[in-house]
């Protein structure tokens, strides 16, 4: 859906629009989705025929075929283990961001490291759905970006690096799974010749790191310290900025996206509108039904 979506969206910017004065390229996407490339995976990536829709291109490139995303909730086995392994949930926070969350990849990771083998041996490449965009759009695998890789359960915050105690606690031969780590406004590569010649951008047209939709709220905002924003979507969130984060297990905390000092600290609420849809439709379809009804 994902890669459909994208040459769907192109093809219509296209018609409208000369890409070729476009001078670089970034986005932002849902946290916490995770992307499994298969094997033999950066041979199809890296050699895309643009007379080819991407769908078409990339179909058998996965190993998982339905990406886990911020919704599922099956993990709660897997938090426990790797909580555990860690020395506990406190200590896992301190390290990571975060304690261990049904949602965060490194679960979803052990999950099918137990569950499904041969699925996770088969996977030359783990991309958060961030990474994934900017990886179709460079033409290989872009690396996750510092801020969304917080997300995961897997990055030692402080260090920005990805901890070895949090790998060790979750798959063998992760790190070479997950690649390299890049700061969120670094330069991911120039533009896949893909793009440039199936929709006309410039051959070089920059590709920034993409990083999660939170993080980018926070710098969209150019929030600073002292300043709270509260975003209420399909989660609801409230953050804002700290130097020093203090442990707190119902908090998450991320590197910020726009300098190499600061924390993003956040509070979420998972599915925040579709409860609120929830209850309007509980409460008040029956009240506008019965109205429709006497007009």
């Amino acid at each position: 859906m994902w890669v459909e979506a994208l040459d769907v969206m192109l093809e219509r910017l296209s018609k409208r629009l000369d890409l070729a004065k476009i001078v670089s390229i970034s986005g932002s996407a849902q946290q916490h989705g995770s992307v499994y490339w298969k094997n033999g995976s950066f041979r199809i990536l890296s050699s895309l025929n643009p007379d080819i829709r991407l769908v078409d291109q990339l179909g058998e490139a996965f190993s998982l075929k339905e990406s886990p995303i911020w919704m599922d909730s099956s993990t709660t086995e897997q938090c426990k283990k790797i909580e555990e392994a860690v020395g506990g949930a406190l200590e896992l926070h301190c390290l990571t961001g975060s304690r261990a969350h049904e949602r965060y990849v490194a679960p979803q990771v052990r999950k099918i490291y137990e569950k499904l083998p041969e699925v996770y041996h088969s996977t030359e490449r783990i991309s958060l759905v961030s990474s994934f965009m900017g990886s179709l759009l460079i033409g290989g695998y872009a690396c996750i970006d510092e801020t969304d890789g917080a997300g995961m359960n897997l990055m030692d915050i402080k260090e920005r690096q990805w901890s070895n105690v949090a790998l060790e606690a979750t798959a063998p031969y992760l790190e070479q799974k997950l690649g390299k780590l890049a700061p969120s406004y670094a330069v991911s590569g120039f533009i896949a010749p893909y793009f440039a010649n199936r929709f006309h951008f410039d051959k070089n047209c920059l590709v920034i790191q993409w990083s999660g939709d939170n993080p980018n709220s926070l710098a969209g905002l150019t929030l600073e310290a002292g300043d709270l924003a509260i975003s209420l979507g399909t989660s609801d969130t409230v953050f804002g900025i700290t130097d020093e984060p203090q442990p707190c297990l119902e908090s998450h905390v991320f590197p910020i996206p726009v300098d190499t000092k600061g924390f993003m600290v956040m509070l979420v609420y998972k599915n925040g509108s579709l409860t609120r849809e929830g209850a309007l439709t509980y409460w008040f379809n029956p009240q506008l039904l019965l109205q429709w009804h006497h007009i």
